[in-house]
């Protein structure tokens, strides 16, 4: 196996992986709605099935995202109201041969909803 020197990592010399056929992926997904966020999530295992693709699904908490602002500019300090922000979100671990990885991800991504948004790391296997 090749070394390679990476200078920001405490450690000198990091091990490339070996070179294979197949691509472990890490897609997370965020979303405010959360039905839209399950349906699009049963989507993906359907589809994962009949494609038969090794996948696990890890569902991630939920983050809740409060505001408070005065209700009136002057005087009135106990005046407040509040506002929350809800972000539900998913994480899905594939593993893809790389003949196939760019369709595939392709395939994702445009038949993603709207209200979802989706991040994608890769790691080697």
């Amino acid at each position: 196996m090749p070394w390679v020197r990476i200078p920001s990592t405490p450690v000198d010399f990091v091990r490339l992986p070996k070179k294979s056929n197949m691509i472990q992926y890490r897609i997370n997904y965020r979303s405010t709605h959360g039905k839209t966020l399950s349906v699009y999530l049963y989507f993906l295992k359907n589809l994962f099935k009949t494609l038969r693709f090794s996948v696990s699904f890890i569902s991630l908490p939920k983050i809740l995202n409060r505001i408070t602002l005065l209700k009136s500019p002057h005087v009135y300090k106990k005046a407040k109201e509040q506002f929350e922000v809800v972000f539900y979100s998913c994480a899905v671990e594939l593993i893809l041969p790389r003949k196939l990885q760019l369709n595939i991800l392709r395939l994702l991504y445009l038949n993603k909803p709207h209200a979802v948004s989706l991040k994608v790391v890769s790691t080697f296997r």
